[in-house]
């Protein structure tokens, strides 16, 4: 989010997978100590070294450097100004919005069809339901 752009992006995803698990984590030259302190804290490979994990949870996160200027007392009672507000009309301006983005022609999702719970029935291999033992664990009898 600091940057603008995920870490490790490629469009061939086995580069990028090769690149998220060995790679070094470019950072930027115009970023601060603490905000590169932060990034390599929290994208830390090791989920048990990773910032947050430890036994103080997020406030390990809360109390990181990158953090020092930010009361969170009063960012939770919503007490703090935002720190940007864009200039908008009304609800419906999207004079914020990139042209890419409002030029596209709005279409639905299409939805894959998952057939019928015939064809899905090998996808529970394994599972059992006993109607009469539910019922009699509720009390209900037979």
């Amino acid at each position: 989010m600091l940057t603008g752009l995920p870490p490790f992006y490629n469009q061939n995803l086995n580069i990028m997978y090769e690149q998220i698990l060995n790679a070094p984590i470019p950072l930027p030259s115009y970023l601060s100590k603490e905000a590169r302190s932060v990034i390599l804290a929290l994208l830390e490979r090791d989920p048990k070294r990773r910032l947050g994990s430890g036994p103080k949870d997020g406030e390990e996160i809360r109390e990181h450097a990158f953090f020092k200027s930010i009361d969170f007392n009063k960012l939770v009672k919503k007490e703090l100004p935002a720190p940007f507000k864009p200039d908008v009309q009304d609800e419906l301006d999207t004079g914020n919005v990139e042209e890419e983005f409002t030029n596209e022609m709005p279409q639905d999702t299409p939805v894959q069809a998952t057939g019928s719970m015939l064809a899905a029935k090998d996808m529970f291999v394994g599972f059992t339901y006993d109607e009469r033992a539910d019922k009699t664990k509720q009390g209900l009898g037979e």
